[in-house]
């Protein structure tokens, strides 16, 4: 049964493409989706129309708003959770959100 994507829950893992410390700090910082001013404009896996969920960003093609995707991992379900309650989403959408957001997070960071 899918987890609302509002529900609230603590913060757990998800499945980014990383060694798995990697994926944990990461998640946490996925997580904090409330202050990302990311541009999805440059991700070619997400669209929004002004007549579709308000105009919400969503998975191309879809409904689901790319919110759901961080409401779930903050809520603890994984990224294989994610792809089950929502099957109208592919892994490579997921994975290329979760790449978008992550370079956004990591511009200004020294190496």
């Amino acid at each position: 049964m899918p987890v609302p994507w509002h529900s609230e829950v603590n913060p757990h893992k998800s499945a980014l493409l990383f060694d798995q410390n990697k994926e944990l700090e990461m998640s946490h910082a996925l997580c904090d989706h409330s202050n990302m001013n990311t541009d999805w404009n440059d991700c070619t896996e997400v669209e929004r129309e002004a007549g579709t969920l308000s105009g919400a960003w969503v998975f191309k093609g879809t409904r689901v708003p790319v919110s759901a995707l961080f409401q779930n991992l903050e809520d603890g379900g994984t990224v294989d959770d994610f792809l089950e309650w929502f099957p109208g989403v592919a892994r490579q959408q997921v994975d290329a959100v979760l790449e978008h957001v992550s370079a956004d997070l990591l511009i200004g960071v020294p190496a």
